[in-house]
């Protein structure tokens, strides 16, 4: 069964783990999370830099981006993404454990 996202874009947060063996120095894009709707988007992508990348954007707010570099990640081992936002507040984070 598929399981449907839903964020709430102008103030939200999501948390998900990445499974042991991922290429985090493979210089390829992965994308890990992309959702938009009425109110905006959010999308959280690794680029072929070897950066985990937040993107969000909301009607009225403007865009926000904020990266990590994952390069140095040890592949043997799971992560966990975390990125919280809130348009309101003007603030953002996103986290690797």
């Amino acid at each position: 069964m598929e399981e449907t996202l839903k964020l709430d874009v102008r103030s939200g947060g999501i948390k998900f783990s990445i499974p042991e063996n991922y290429g985090y120095d493979d210089q390829k894009n992965h994308k890990l999370v992309d959702y938009s709707d009425e109110s905006g988007s959010v999308s959280i992508k690794k680029d072929s830099d070897n950066k985990l990348k937040l993107s969000h954007f909301a009607f009225g707010k403007g865009r926000h981006d904020l990266e990590y570099d994952v390069s140095d990640l040890v592949s043997s081992e799971p992560h966990i993404v975390s990125a919280k936002w809130n348009s309101n507040s003007n603030e953002y984070q996103l986290n690797v454990e």
